[in-house]
Protein backbone atom coordinates (compact mmCIF):
# COMPACT_ATOMS: atom_id res chain seq x y z
CA UNK A 1 0.00 0.00 0.00
CA UNK A 2 1.39 3.42 -0.85
CA UNK A 3 0.31 6.82 0.34
CA UNK A 4 1.13 9.80 -1.87
CA UNK A 5 -0.84 12.32 0.21
CA UNK A 6 2.34 14.16 1.23
CA UNK A 7 4.35 13.39 -1.92
CA UNK A 8 6.22 10.70 0.00
CA UNK A 9 6.20 7.00 -0.61
CA UNK A 10 4.91 5.06 2.35
CA UNK A 11 4.54 1.34 2.52
CA UNK A 12 2.58 -0.70 5.02
CA UNK A 13 4.71 -3.30 6.74
CA UNK A 14 3.74 -5.92 9.28
CA UNK A 15 6.01 -6.42 12.26
CA UNK A 16 6.95 -9.48 14.18
CA UNK A 17 7.39 -7.89 17.60
CA UNK A 18 6.50 -9.63 20.84
CA UNK A 19 3.63 -8.40 23.00
CA UNK A 20 6.18 -6.95 25.43
CA UNK A 21 7.87 -4.99 22.63
CA UNK A 22 4.50 -3.78 21.35
CA UNK A 23 3.49 -2.60 24.84
CA UNK A 24 6.84 -0.84 25.27
CA UNK A 25 6.38 0.90 21.91
CA UNK A 26 2.83 1.95 22.85
CA UNK A 27 4.03 3.36 26.18
CA UNK A 28 6.78 5.32 24.41
CA UNK A 29 4.26 6.71 21.91
CA UNK A 30 1.89 7.64 24.73
CA UNK A 31 4.61 9.51 26.62
CA UNK A 32 5.80 11.28 23.47
CA UNK A 33 2.24 12.20 22.45
CA UNK A 34 1.39 13.51 25.92
CA UNK A 35 4.52 15.68 26.05
CA UNK A 36 3.85 16.94 22.52
CA UNK A 37 0.27 17.89 23.38
CA UNK A 38 1.29 19.76 26.54
CA UNK A 39 3.93 21.70 24.58
CA UNK A 40 1.50 22.50 21.74
CA UNK A 41 -1.36 23.57 24.02
CA UNK A 42 0.32 24.94 27.19
CA UNK A 43 -2.63 27.17 28.11
CA UNK A 44 -5.10 24.30 27.76
CA UNK A 45 -3.37 21.08 28.87
CA UNK A 46 -1.31 20.09 31.91
CA UNK A 47 0.17 16.82 33.19
CA UNK A 48 -2.37 14.83 35.17
CA UNK A 49 -1.69 14.25 38.85
CA UNK A 50 -3.43 10.88 38.92
CA UNK A 51 -2.14 9.53 35.61
CA UNK A 52 1.42 10.82 35.24
CA UNK A 53 1.87 9.74 31.61
CA UNK A 54 -1.16 11.59 30.25
CA UNK A 55 -2.59 15.12 30.18
CA UNK A 56 -5.67 16.87 31.57
CA UNK A 57 -7.49 20.11 30.89
CA UNK A 58 -6.12 23.00 32.91
CA UNK A 59 -8.45 24.46 35.54
CA UNK A 60 -7.30 27.90 34.42
CA UNK A 61 -8.49 27.14 30.89
CA UNK A 62 -11.83 25.85 32.14
CA UNK A 63 -12.40 29.00 34.20
CA UNK A 64 -11.34 31.40 31.44
CA UNK A 65 -13.04 29.71 28.48
CA UNK A 66 -16.10 31.95 28.84
CA UNK A 67 -14.08 34.91 27.55
CA UNK A 68 -13.53 33.46 24.10
CA UNK A 69 -15.95 30.57 23.75
CA UNK A 70 -15.41 29.98 19.99
CA UNK A 71 -11.63 29.82 20.39
CA UNK A 72 -12.08 27.34 23.22
CA UNK A 73 -14.34 25.16 21.07
CA UNK A 74 -11.88 25.19 18.15
CA UNK A 75 -8.95 24.32 20.45
CA UNK A 76 -10.86 21.41 21.97
CA UNK A 77 -11.89 20.17 18.50
CA UNK A 78 -8.25 20.26 17.37
CA UNK A 79 -7.16 18.40 20.51
CA UNK A 80 -9.91 15.84 19.88
CA UNK A 81 -8.74 15.30 16.29
CA UNK A 82 -5.14 14.77 17.43
CA UNK A 83 -6.28 12.28 20.07
CA UNK A 84 -8.27 10.40 17.40
CA UNK A 85 -5.18 10.24 15.16
CA UNK A 86 -3.13 9.00 18.12
CA UNK A 87 -5.71 6.29 18.91
CA UNK A 88 -5.68 5.14 15.27
CA UNK A 89 -1.89 4.93 15.34
CA UNK A 90 -1.99 2.90 18.57
CA UNK A 91 -4.59 0.57 17.05
CA UNK A 92 -2.30 0.05 14.04
CA UNK A 93 0.58 -0.78 16.38
CA UNK A 94 -1.62 -3.28 18.23
CA UNK A 95 -2.45 -4.85 14.87
CA UNK A 96 1.29 -4.90 14.13
CA UNK A 97 1.06 -2.60 11.13
CA UNK A 98 3.20 0.51 10.67
CA UNK A 99 3.54 3.16 8.00
CA UNK A 100 7.23 3.41 7.22
CA UNK A 101 8.76 6.03 4.96
CA UNK A 102 10.97 4.43 2.33
CA UNK A 103 13.51 6.59 0.50
CA UNK A 104 13.37 5.32 -3.08
CA UNK A 105 16.60 7.09 -4.10
CA UNK A 106 18.79 5.56 -1.42
CA UNK A 107 16.70 2.43 -0.97
CA UNK A 108 16.73 3.07 2.79
CA UNK A 109 14.12 3.33 5.49
CA UNK A 110 13.81 6.71 7.21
Amino acid sequence: MTNNQFNCKYKLYETYLSDTEINKLINQKKKHFSNFMIKEFPEVLIKCDKQKDWFCLSEKFLKNNKKDFLLSISLLERIGMLITEYEEEIEAIKNRKFLIKFNTKNKKFN
